[in-house]
């Protein structure tokens, strides 16, 4: 490890231990060397613990499943109306048809 000045040393080895900068898998060493270039770590949350990540990932993963299914119930919505309006169409359709053969008894129905 290098030699720095005591006050060096004493001041950014104190910031290096209040804010737990192992955590961010920094050495102090690493610290000393260049503070500034881990400043912004100072304030940011610390990084997951393996089981956190792995909580953390199967819930976005239950959160999509979610979503796709969401997205699948709203595309047989969509479906179901579409064959409810294609019925409501065809009933239309076959009642002028019943309409024109009640007008005309002798001619038939041209599909």
């Amino acid at each position: 490890m290098k030699p720095y000045p005591t006050a060096y040393l004493e001041r950014h080895a104190a910031d290096y231990a209040a804010a737990l900068m192992h955590k961010h898998n920094v050495t102090l060493e690493q610290y000393l060397a260049e503070p500034t270039r881990y400043e912004h770590l100072l304030t940011a949350p610390f990084p997951l613990l393996p089981a956190q990540t792995r909580v953390r990932v199967s819930l976005i993963n239950d959160e999509r499943h979610q979503e796709t299914l969401a997205r699948l119930e709203q595309m047989v919505r969509e479906a179901k109306e579409m064959e409810a309006a294609k019925a409501r169409r065809r009933a239309r359709l076959a009642t002028r048809g019943m309409a024109k053969v009640l007008a005309f008894p002798n001619k038939q129905p041209t599909p």
